[in-house]
């Protein structure tokens, strides 16, 4: 009796579980195995695939940032509209002053020396302005310029009037050394380029010296 019902039972089960449809069935294998040579190779194309991809990506940022990040910003060009120095070619003003201040003032507000050349009118005045009137045609750079200003306005004299001067000057009682030694600093820069060495000008200085203290604490090498 048990047979049969048996037989029924699976009958039964048969109708609601077919064993084709069972997901945990093994699946079915290939008909060949991968070889070790095939495995590197499919691992190789991998990563080749990776890396031109790869490189793409980065090529496309860099792109991408380049054309997105702005020009770097030129330094703007300044002027003489706000330099206070001016010249007027009169003997009782100094145009190594009025040089260094016009020079320094170029640097430090950035003006090139086309602007400069087109700005030097501004500083001119007087006998200095009329001169520049007749020559500025004629001058395309700018040391040019100053050195044809100290041409025509700077001291022209030849070297034995400008010793003269120094040693009809000496420093005055009520005169501060500093004030003194600078003036004759200016007169020993208009002599010729090594025409005087450092020791003789330091002897001609200390001969025009009054000042008794600075005397004592200056020794001259003999």
């Amino acid at each position: 009796m048990t047979k049969p019902r048996a037989r029924r039972q699976s009958r039964r089960q048969s109708e609601y579980f077919d064993p084709a449809e069972d997901d945990s069935s093994p699946p079915p294998t290939a008909s060949g195995n991968i070889s070790v040579n095939d495995m590197v190779a499919m691992m190789s194309t991998w990563q080749r695939n990776q890396e031109e991809t790869f490189e793409k990506l980065l090529h496309t940022v860099l792109n991408q940032s380049q054309r997105s990040s702005p020009p770097p910003a030129q330094p703007a060009h300044g002027n003489f509209a706000s330099c206070k120095a001016r010249y007027s070619g009169a003997p009782d003003e100094s145009l190594d002053g009025f040089i260094d201040a016009v020079e320094a003032y170029k640097e430090c507000a950035n003006v090139s020396e086309t602007i400069a050349l087109r700005g030097l009118s501004m500083l001119l005045t007087h006998e200095a302005a009329t001169w520049w009137q007749g020559v500025k045609t004629t001058m395309n750079k700018w040391d040019h310029a100053l050195a044809s200003l100290r041409g025509a306005f700077g001291d022209s004299r030849p070297p034995h009037r400008i010793y003269k001067e120094l040693f009809a000057n000496p420093q005055k009682a009520s005169e501060k050394t500093e004030l003194f030694i600078s003036k004759t600093r200016v007169l020993l820069s208009r002599l010729p380029k090594d025409d005087l060495t450092t020791k003789v000008q330091m002897d001609m200085v200390y001969e025009t010296l009054i000042n008794i203290k600075i005397l004592i604490f200056i020794t001259l090498p003999q």
